[in-house]
């Protein structure tokens, strides 16, 4: 019945009573949400009062002061005035954004927002885009005229020299040529001279043993034992030969 007659269907903890749903004077949405939501309380046992009336609540009766005036629906309002709270904030830090991107200014907003333009940016976001896009088209045509000019002509003979100067492969085939040359060739070098060395060792071996075994295979002659070991009596048959 009450909001019917643009009432609410609970009292209001400042006044006891059913509150306006219309704003009083001009206050803020803020200060409509927390004097809808600010509940009363309701009566739970004797000591109940309503500020400013009387003190008779009967239980379960609207009350905003005394000992047994239990506010049951206080977290819910303090829930809603802080998400409302929450809602505009995040609305504000929206409408500004808005406002410095630049693609629609909201209504009641300045394009950009004065937090934006204290960063040092003298245009909102779009229009630092347009003006970029204004110096890069320019510049591009620039370009383009500069190839017509001397300073063209002189950027292809720069651009053709350090071309012929790209000798890059001159290191790679010198790097080649080196590990060839100090590597394989010297490499082959060391081996056959290695080799050389271990034959000449064994041939030195070879020709000290066959000088031994032809000594002690071969014996000694008659005279040879009569000029080195005093006469053939000193000497043993199997020493002598001829």
């Amino acid at each position: 019945a009450n909001e019917k007659n643009g009432k609410t269907a609970w009292a209001l903890n400042s006044t006891g009573q059913a509150g306006e749903y219309g704003r009083l004077g001009n206050e803020t949405n803020v200060e409509y949400f927390n004097r809808l939501y600010s509940v009363a309380g309701k009566c739970m046992g004797s000591d109940c009062c309503l500020i400013g009336q009387d003190c008779n609540i009967a239980i379960s009766g609207w009350c905003n002061y005394g000992k047994d005036c239990t506010y049951l629906c206080r977290d819910l309002g303090d829930g809603i005035i802080s998400g409302y709270e929450t809602y505009l904030f995040a609305d504000n830090i929206e409408n500004k954004m808005t406002a410095d991107l630049g693609v629609v200014c909201p209504s009641g907003y300045d394009c950009p927002s004065p937090d934006y333009l204290a960063l040092g940016h003298s245009s909102t976001m779009l229009a630092l885009i347009k003006a970029y896009e204004g110096n890069v088209t320019g510049l591009a045509d620039d370009l383009i005229d500069l190839t017509s000019t001397k300073v063209g002509e002189a950027m292809t003979e720069i651009e053709d020299f350090l071309c012929n100067m790209d000798v890059s492969f001159v290191g790679d085939r010198y790097t080649q040529v080196r590990d060839e040359f100090c590597e394989t060739m010297f490499g082959g070098f060391t081996q056959i001279s290695g080799a050389l060395w271990v034959v000449a060792l064994l041939l030195e071996v070879a020709a000290i043993l066959a000088s031994v075994l032809s000594v002690r295979l071969r014996g000694v002659s008659e005279d040879e034992a009569s000029d080195y070991y005093g006469g053939v009596k000193s000497l043993r048959r199997v020493d002598l030969y001829g």
